[in-house]
C-alpha cells in the first residue's frame, strides 16, 4: 500500500554542506520527524482532521464479503483518480493511520484468542468497512513466535524463501546512518488502523487499550483488551493531497513554504501510482502461480501460513532541509538518473 508520513524525531542541521539527492535518498524515507513531542503531535493532527471529516455511513457488512488478504481494500471504497501532473492512475487510500506496537501481558491462549477475535468483531460493528469506517489489521512479530509457540512448530510452518531459503520473517537491524542511541523493538504484535476520520481510530484505540468501553457512541465492552495488551508506541500516519504541507506550517517547519502545496507526501512525490504496487496474491507466501515467476515462498496453499503476508515496519527519517536545498531539477529526476 501507499508509503504512509508518519511522526518520529526530524533531523535537521542548519549549515550543513550540500548533498546530492542520491545521499539524501539513502537516509530518508516517509517518516516527518517533527520537533513538537508526542503530545504536541497529537494535538496538531487532532486540529488538522477537524477539516472536511467524512460522514457516518451505515454499518454493514460488505457485499461481497470481508477480502481475504488484509490489504485487500481497494474494492471496498478506496477512490482512483488520474494526477494532473502526471496523468497516471493513483489510488487514494485512506487518510490517517494508527501504527500500535503492543506486548502480551501473559501467554494467550483459546480463550485470548475468542477475545481478540470479539474485539475485531467489535470494530466491523462499530464503523464500515470503507475509508469512512475503519479498516483494521493485526499482524504478530517474531518475539511472538519465539515466546507463545514452540520451536519445533515455528521451524516446522515458518515459510522459507524459495530463492535462498531465508525465512519470510527477519528480525530488524540498524541501518549504518541510524543515531548511536537508537533503539530497536521487539513487539509481539502490531495493529494497523486506517479511516479517512482520525477520531474513529482515536475511538478505536481508547475502546481496545484504555477501558473505554465504547465504539461509534454505543456500549462495547467486548472491545476492551486493555488487561491483555501492554501498547508500547502509538505512531501516527497520513498521506493526503496537501496535508504535509499544512501539517509543517502548524508545526513551524522551516521548509513548509516549499513543499507542493497539493504533495501527499513531504517530499513531494505521489508513491500511490496504481501500476507501481504489486497485488497481495502476487506478494503473499503462497503467491500464485504465473507465467512469469514461481512462488515466492515454501509456502503452499493450505499450510498454517498460506494466505499470510508480511507487514514491513521500518525506522525512517526525513531531512527535509537538505532536500530543497537541492535544485528542483535534480529532486524531479528518476529514480535511474539520481546524482551522486
Amino acid at each position: 500500500m501507499a508509503k504512509q508520513e508518519s511522526d518520529p524525531q526530524i533531523a535537521c542541521r542548519r549549515g550543513a554542506p550540500r548533498v546530492s539527492r542520491r545521499r539524501v535518498l539513502q537516509a530518508t524515507g516517509g517518516a516527518l520527524a517533527v520537533a513538537t513531542g508526542a503530545a504536541g503531535a497529537t494535538a496538531l493532527y487532532q486540529r488538522l482532521a477537524l477539516v472536511g471529516a467524512p460522514t457516518r455511513h451505515t454499518v454493514a457488512p460488505p457485499p461481497g464479503g470481508y477480502p481475504i488478504g488484509q490489504y485487500q481494500i481497494a474494492d471496498y471504497g478506496v477512490h482512483v483518480r488520474s494526477d494532473p501532473e502526471s496523468a497516471v492512475d493513483v489510488l487514494i487510500p485512506p487518510v490517517w493511520s494508527l501504527v500500535i506496537t503492543a506486548k502480551l501481558t501473559r501467554a494467550p491462549g483459546p480463550h485470548e484468542q475468542q477475545r481478540l477475535e470479539a474485539a475485531l468483531r467489535a470494530v466491523e460493528a462499530a464503523y464500515p468497512y470503507a475509508p469512512a469506517g475503519v479498516f483494521a489489521l493485526v499482524a504478530y512479530g517474531l518475539p511472538y513466535f519465539r515466546s507463545y509457540v514452540k520451536p519445533a512448530l515455528v521451524s516446522a510452518h515458518l515459510p522459507r524463501m524459495a530463492s535462498d531459503g531465508a525465512p519470510v520473517l527477519l528480525d530488524a537491524v540498524r541501518f549504518p546512518s541510524d543515531p548511536a542511541d537508537l533503539r530497536l523493538e521487539a513487539n509481539d504484535v502490531v495493529f494497523h488502523l486506517r479511516s479517512d476520520a482520525l477520531a474513529h481510530l482515536h475511538e478505536v484505540l481508547r475502546a481496545l487499550f484504555a477501558h473505554s468501553g465504547s465504539l461509534a457512541g454505543q456500549h462495547t465492552p467486548a472491545a476492551d483488551l486493555a488487561d491483555l495488551f501492554q501498547v508500547t508506541s502509538v505512531r501516527t500516519g497520513f498521506v493526503d493531497a496537501g496535508l504535509p504541507r499544512r501539517i509543517a506550517q502548524e508545526a513551524g517547519i522551516t521548509v513548509a513554504s516549499q513543499i507542493p502545496e497539493t504533495a501527499p507526501l513531504f517530499m513531494g512525490f505521489t508513491s500511490t501510482q496504481q501500476r507501481g504496487q504489486a497485488k497481495e496474491e502476487a506478494v503473499s507466501f503462497d503467491g500464485r502461480r504465473d507465467l512469469l515467476r514461481n512462488p515466492l515462498t515454501t509456502a503452499r496453499p493450505g499450510d498454517y501460513f498460506a494466505g499470510g503476508t508480511a507487514l514491513h515496519a521500518s525506522h525512517l527519517f526525513e531531512d527535509l532541509e537538505s532536500w530543497y536545498a537541492l535544485p528542483y531539477e535534480e529532486r524531479s529526476m528518476p529514480p535511474l538518473s539520481r546524482a551522486g
